[in-house]
C-alpha cells in the first residue's frame, strides 16, 4: 500500500472511530440540539483529520519528484553539497520521511524550512493521531455528559410523581403536569 493512501485509509478510520466515540457518549443526551452539537463536532474533528492526512500525503508526493539535475535540495534539486566534509551528494528520491545523509561522513544534508515543519507535522501526527482522536472523543463526551446530566426530562417527572397503588385519575393529573413542564420546552 502506498502511503498516501495508507494515510487516508488512517484518517477515514479514525474519523469513524471517533464518529462512534461520540455517538455512544450522545445515547446519554437527552436534547436534540446537543446530539446535533456532538455530530457536529464529530463531522469538524473527522474532516479536519482527513484534511490534515490529505496536506501531509500530497507533501510526501510533491517531495518525491524527481528534482532537476544539479541544483541543491534547498531548492528543491537534486545534489547536495554535505557541510561537514564538502562532498556533493546526490539525492535520488527525496522522501519526507526519511532525512537525506551525506555518503561520505553521513551527516545530515541540508533541507529548506518548509521541509522541516513538514516532517515534523508528519512525525507528530503519525505518533499521536490516535492518542489525539481517542482524548478529543472522551473530552467531548464528557462535557456533553457534564452540561446535560442533570436535565430533568418528562420521563424523569413522570417516574418521581406516579406512585404505586395511584389511581387513574392521578396518574393521568400527573402525567397531563409533566407534559406541560417538559413537553412544551422542545
Amino acid at each position: 500500500m502506498r502511503a498516501g493512501s495508507w494515510w487516508t485509509l488512517k484518517g477515514l478510520l479514525s474519523a469513524i472511530f471517533a464518529f462512534s466515540m461520540f455517538r455512544e457518549f450522545s445515547k446519554t443526551l437527552e436534547t436534540s440540539a446537543a446530539v446535533a452539537a456532538t455530530l457536529g463536532l464529530v463531522f469538524i474533528l473527522g474532516s479536519a483529520w482527513f484534511l490534515i492526512a490529505l496536506i501531509i500525503r500530497e507533501l510526501r508526493n510533491w517531495r518525491r519528484r524527481k528534482a532537476g539535475a544539479g541544483k541543491d535540495p534547498v531548492t528543491n534539486g537534486n545534489l547536495a553539497e554535505c557541510p561537514a566534509c564538502g562532498a556533493v551528494n546526490r539525492i535520488e528520491n527525496y522522501s519526507i520521511e526519511k532525512r537525506p545523509r551525506c555518503a561520505g561522513c553521513h551527516a545530515l544534508l541540508p533541507e529548506s524550512f518548509h521541509v522541516r515543519v513538514a516532517r515534523a507535522l508528519g512525525d507528530a501526527w503519525s505518533r499521536f493521531a490516535l492518542l489525539a482522536a481517542f482524548i478529543a472523543g472522551f473530552v467531548a463526551g464528557a462535557l456533553a455528559l457534564h452540561l446535560y446530566s442533570n436535565l430533568v426530562t418528562y420521563d424523569d417527572c413522570i417516574l418521581s410523581h406516579i406512585k404505586p397503588g395511584m389511581s387513574v385519575a392521578a396518574t393521568r393529573l400527573v402525567h397531563e403536569s409533566c407534559v406541560r413542564k417538559y413537553r412544551a420546552r422542545k
